[in-house]
Parts: C-alpha cells; structure tokens; sequence
C-alpha cells in the first residue's frame, strides 16, 4: 500500500501529499520529496503525519482525505498506525480504497 493524504485547505492551498516507501516512508508533494522520515525504519510511525504538518507549517486543520492505494510497500500496521494518529490529532477523516 501507499497513502495519498488531503488534508482540508483554504483557498489557494494545496494540501495533498503522498506517503511512500520506498523502502522507508517518505513525504512527497507533486514529485518533490520533503521528508524522509526515518531510513533506518521501514513503516510508519505515531508522529510522522505531525512531522509533516509542522515541516509545511499547517495548522489548524480539522479534516482530511485519505486515499489507500493497493500498491507500494506499506503495512496493515502502518495503516493503523496512522489511524492511530489521525485520533490522536482530532482530526475526522475519511478512507477511500483504490
């Protein structure tokens, strides 16, 4: 698996990024990488969504998008954990299976 993530925006914000592995979880938006979370780690982590959002500097979000696509390397736990995340944030979120 891999996740596309859409994070609510307002206008003239583009808010949607890719977690890949490739083999560790890294952050793209477009095809420019932003974080390579921890290549020493190949799944994700409690905190990585909060690294994201500190490194682009977004805040005050309340709702997002998550897209799972069937490809890429990416675990049932890593899906999990992510699930983790979004509760720990408060942030409601939908999952969409590609």
């Amino acid at each position: 698996m891999q996740f596309t993530f859409v994070f609510e925006s307002k206008e003239g914000q583009n808010l949607s990024y890719l977690l890949c592995f490739i083999p560790c979880p890294v952050w793209k938006k477009g095809n420019k990488e932003i974080i390579n979370l921890h290549p020493e780690f190949p799944h994700f982590k409690v905190g990585d969504i909060k690294s994201l959002l500190e490194k682009e500097n977004v805040s005050d979000i309340k709702n997002a998008v998550l897209i799972i696509h069937k490809c890429g390397h990416a675990t049932k736990d890593d899906l999990f954990n992510i699930n983790m995340e979004f509760e720990q944030l408060k942030l409601s979120f939908t999952s969409i299976y590609l």
